[in-house]
């Protein structure tokens, strides 16, 4: 743009002017259309940087979304990674790394959850409660003796044997018994809270899939947002060469090619049109234009205008900016910089052919 503008002044400041109405009204145009295409180029850059700027917030606001939620559950990790730990290392599936083999945290040996139970008999005459039972048991059992048969009598010995022998078998239940419900406890406790970090580290996957899904969206609309911008101001800067090249060529004795213009002229007005090969169509190179009927066809607006070379000859056509806009296949640059529409790849022909002939 800033070479553009150079071009200009130096046009001026070598004393270009002019050379007729027509030419004047076509500088002042091509004036117009550059200033357009300078707004319309900041404008395009300011929009695309806001619009770059609020998706860039988006995923700056998911990623502290995504922070906040691991802090809240980062204790609910560190507590079951720790009781996995220890479980693993009590059912023996991984080495005890506690003092003198235990298992982490606790004083129980590492594979304590799969041991079996085979107690000494020491073990279980010191368990709580068997002395005082064997104790007042057989005095309970001398003394019912003494009153019948005496305490030392056959019956009584007799009597004595069995109940040492029921009470040890049910002290050996009750040991089984206890050793089973402590493992178990044991087992579900460290179970339990290992699947509060197994579920916290679930919904930190989820909750990073969906964020993480978030940001990439947002960083993929800031970066189309920028693109946009850039192609937007392009697009601007490039169209606003073209008056220049208008400018330009009334400087020299070559005007531009018409040949092959659709819609030709006859004593009746405009007619019929000739679309073999592209022919010149450039906004800069028309004047009195006005919007004559849409082509639904080809969803192109068809103008009357008339050509600046050649004043007075009423034409019908299409503006080759418009037509860029929406079939870019169909529009190429001629050797002096103006757009050239080839008609032949526009849809809607025999339809424009109607709109053309309607007033002939």
């Amino acid at each position: 743009m800033q070479r553009l503008r150079k071009e200009f002044a130096r046009l001026l400041d070598g004393g270009f002017r002019p050379a007729s109405d027509c030419c004047l009204e076509g500088w002042a145009a091509a004036a117009a259309i550059v200033g357009a295409a300078v707004v319309g180029g900041v404008a395009s850059n300011a929009a695309a940087s806001k619009q770059a700027s609020a998706d860039k917030q988006a995923a700056n606001t998911q990623a502290g979304m995504f922070n906040t939620i691991t802090g809240n559950e980062q204790p609910y990790l560190n507590a079951g990674n720790s009781a996995e730990t220890t479980l693993s290392q009590l059912l023996g599936t991984a080495s005890a790394t506690g003092a003198g083999g235990t298992a982490a945290g606790t004083n129980l040996a590492g594979g304590y959850l799969t041991q079996t139970f085979n107690p000494t008999m020491q073990s279980l005459e010191q368990t709580p409660g068997y002395q005082f039972s064997l104790q007042q048991g057989d005095q309970a059992v001398q003394n019912s003796a003494a009153a019948s048969t005496g305490a030392v009598s056959g019956a009584a010995l007799k009597s004595l044997s069995a109940f040492n022998q029921g009470l040890a078998s049910t002290q050996y239940q009750n040991s089984f018994n206890n050793f089973q419900t402590q493992q178990n406890n044991i087992f579900n406790r460290l179970s339990s809270i290992a699947s509060l970090g197994q579920n916290a580290a679930g919904n930190l996957g989820n909750s990073g899939a969906q964020l993480g899904t978030g940001i990439a969206q947002a960083q993929a609309a800031a970066g189309s947002s920028q693109a946009a911008g850039i192609v937007g101001a392009s697009n601007s800067l490039t169209g606003s060469a073209v008056p220049l090249a208008y400018l330009m060529s009334q400087n020299s004795t070559t005007t531009p090619s018409t040949t092959g213009t659709w819609g030709t002229t006859g004593t009746t007005g405009v007619s019929g049109g000739n679309y073999d090969g592209s022919v010149d169509s450039d906004y800069a190179l028309k004047c009195e234009i006005e919007p004559y009927r849409f082509n639904g066809m080809s969803k192109l607006m068809v103008y009357d205008f008339e050509f600046k070379d050649e004043p007075g000859i009423p034409r019908r056509g299409y503006i080759a900016q418009e037509v860029q806009e929406r079939y870019p296949e169909a529009v190429s640059r001629g050797p002096k910089g103006f757009l050239r529409v080839d008609y032949a790849k526009l849809p809607g022909r025999d339809e424009l052919d109607q709109i053309i002939a309607e007033d002939s």
